[in-house]
């Protein structure tokens, strides 16, 4: 189920589930799927994401069930 949608520009839609986090590609129509991983330090914190917001500094923010990421 869905949690939370986000167009970051034209072409750029965040999609926020429980199942992690995807980037939809509109002029290509392709999904790039992120999800936590253990072995990196730069990873979500939580599968669960609840909220993305790209501030004016053009960073992501990803709020977790455990925290936020900013990417």
């Amino acid at each position: 189920m869905i949690q939370t949608l986000y167009q970051h520009q034209p072409g750029t839609i965040w999609i926020g589930t429980f199942q992690g986090l995807s980037k939809f590609d509109t002029s290509t129509e392709n999904f790039t799927h992120y999800v936590p991983d253990a072995d990196s330090p730069n990873t979500l914190p939580d599968h669960r994401i609840f909220s993305v917001l790209i501030d004016r500094h053009n960073h992501l923010w990803v709020g977790t069930a455990n925290g936020l990421a900013k990417a």
